[in-house]
């Protein structure tokens, strides 16, 4: 009996309140974020493999990229390392083998990095 009561006087209610108390609304909400300024490098691997310097240069290639986020520009330096000019060293430390970077595939002398 109860139960009926209940539901009878809720019914009641929402006449009462009338059909504009449940109608739809909007309202604007406002939204922001700040896009961190980075950026990601990958470099692929260079193998030189077996180089026998009698026989003159050894032209090897790789690639690296970088992507930024929107808006972002970098500028990317790369100058000679730890050593006077470009140089390999051996695992024991005793010898060098020099080598050079070119801006573009097998590139000549103008397009040298560093």
């Amino acid at each position: 009996m109860l139960k009926r009561s209940i539901g009878g006087l809720i019914a009641a209610l929402a006449m009462m309140i009338g059909v504009e108390a449940f109608a739809d609304a909007s309202a604007n909400l406002a939204v922001s974020a700040t896009v961190a300024e980075s950026c990601t490098i990958s470099a692929g691997a260079m193998a030189f493999g077996t180089i026998d310097p009698m026989l003159g240069p050894s032209n090897h290639q790789s690639t690296f990229s970088v992507t930024c986020s929107a808006g972002f520009t970098t500028h990317i330096l790369m100058d000679v390392g730890q050593h006077v000019s470009r140089q390999m060293i051996s695992e024991n430390g005793l010898n060098y083998l020099d080598y050079e970077l070119y801006t573009d595939s097998f590139g000549g002398t103008a397009s040298v990095i560093g």
